[in-house]
């Protein structure tokens, strides 16, 4: 059964202030941290274009952004370097296999690889761009996946309810589509690779409140999603559930523990709840653990610290929350010896006077003090703030 914790008084936890604090040109709408060197970070924005007089635009002609480079002296950012775009960014990741480079998501329907050097005058270079779909379609995000040295995959959602992956090596590239939602597939996310025994190896979440487990399956000459009806027409996921999310499901965080035969998943929704679900190895049931509101929509999640299960089954991690018009939530997401699944309220970020879409987390770095402390880089989208605090360990948890 579901465990709630819910607080009748969304402000009795305590709040974090901020450090350092700046304004951005453009709206910021993701933020991640460099892993070559994670003194320096990424922000990219999304803006619309007005339309001038009696001028009909179509919709990919109405947004631009930008992405922007900044580097950490003393816990304050400083600018770097940007580049404009042609488009809004809706996302962007960095490569497991190669942390000099990122891709891209755009509101013109493209994914682009860039590579951005941080020695030689902190460059960015697009390295190449992929169409995946009309330019009216908006890709919402990106995810890489499988991925080596040659060859590597990246999933992504789009606002037409569309999932797909791309798959690409030197000279050759497959694309894969599958309609998903029949609403904006606001998130795509692979599960973790030590979740070998499991068929479904991504999951998506949509407008549609749906949550949906795939298998993509990435042969050597084919990428496939597989799974259709008979004449090949129609698509069906290895699994959907649309009674758990009572509005969109906006944020997936597949967490290497199992339930049982069942694998965990942490979800954010339109509907102010994250939730811990336990889903079926073949994606065919779908249970939740516990759940808790968080007062304000849950677009983003990162789990803070790699999440294992001790030999007494009991599990406990941290988990950063993007809650949209409520700032940001730290979380401790924990299981009793009893199997029994909870979700606590440590801290709140509350600074941020418009939608917090982007926050980020990593360890605190020699130079920058507190040891075990996390450093944390949050923005809110129509007031273009960017804060820079800290989470100091160890949090109360009473």
């Amino acid at each position: 059964m579901a465990q709630s914790n819910s607080l009748e008084n969304p402000f009795e936890v305590p709040s974090i202030e901020s450090i350092s604090a700046l304004s951005l040109e453009m709206p910021p709408s993701c933020v991640q941290f460099s892993p070559k060197d994670p003194a320096y970070f990424l922000v990219g924005s999304y803006q619309l274009k007005p339309i001038e007089g009696d001028q009909i635009e179509s919709a990919a002609q109405k947004r631009n952004g930008s992405l922007v480079l900044f580097r950490f002296r003393d816990l304050h950012p400083c600018f770097c370097a940007d580049v404009s775009t042609q488009y809004a960014v809706l996302d962007l990741k960095f490569s497991p296999c190669n942390g000099n480079n990122f891709v891209v998501a755009t509101s013109t329907g493209a994914i682009e690889l860039y590579s951005l050097d941080l020695v030689n005058g902190t460059t960015f270079r697009k390295l190449q761009a992929f169409q995946i779909c009309k330019p009216s379609i908006l890709v919402l995000s990106v995810a890489w996946g499988p991925s080596n040295d040659t060859k590597s995959s990246i999933a992504m959602s789009l606002s037409d309810g569309k999932v797909g992956v791309l798959s690409y090596e030197p000279c050759r590239h497959n694309v894969a589509l599958v309609q998903a939602h029949s609403l904006e597939a606001w998130i795509a996310q692979w599960s973790k690779p030590a979740e070998t025994d499991s068929i479904a190896n991504l999951y998506s979440g949509g407008d549609d409140s749906a949550i949906c487990a795939h298998r993509a399956q990435m042969g050597s000459e084919q990428l496939d999603f597989g799974n259709r009806e008979p004449e090949g027409e129609e698509y069906r996921p290895l699994g959907q559930n649309k009674r758990i999310h009572t509005a969109g499901v906006t944020a997936i965080q597949p967490v290497p523990i199992q339930q049982g035969p069942m694998q965990v998943l942490i979800t954010g929704s339109y509907d102010e709840y994250v939730r811990v679900v336990a889903v079926g190895l073949s994606g065919n049931s779908w249970t939740t653990l516990a759940e808790e509101r968080l007062h304000g929509g849950v677009w983003k999640l990162q789990v803070l610290a790699e999440s294992r299960a001790h030999e007494d089954g009991t599990v406990a991690f941290d988990v950063l929350a993007s809650c949209m018009h409520a700032g940001t939530r730290v979380l401790r997401i924990g299981r009793s010896s009893k199997q029994e699944w909870s979700i606590k309220v440590l801290a709140k970020f509350v600074e941020h006077d418009s939608m917090n879409y982007a926050t980020v987390a990593r360890k605190s770095l020699p130079n920058e003090g507190a040891h075990g402390s996390m450093i944390v880089v949050s923005t809110s989208f129509y007031d273009r703030k960017l804060c820079v605090w800290n989470i100091h360990y160890p949090l109360p948890t009473d």
